[in-house]
């Protein structure tokens, strides 16, 4: 086993990535009662 000093330096801690993401699955989300939504908290 090989033992080695650690290395300091600068790391960039964000990127950006041009993607296109597809779902792997589907779902239908419905309402169990009636009305409307008036808000979101």
């Amino acid at each position: 086993m090989k033992v080695v000093q650690p290395v300091a330096r600068e790391i960039t801690e964000w990127d950006e990535f041009t993607a296109r993401l597809d779902a792997v699955d589907s779902v239908e989300v419905r309402p169990r009662v009636s009305g409307y939504l008036q808000s979101i908290h």
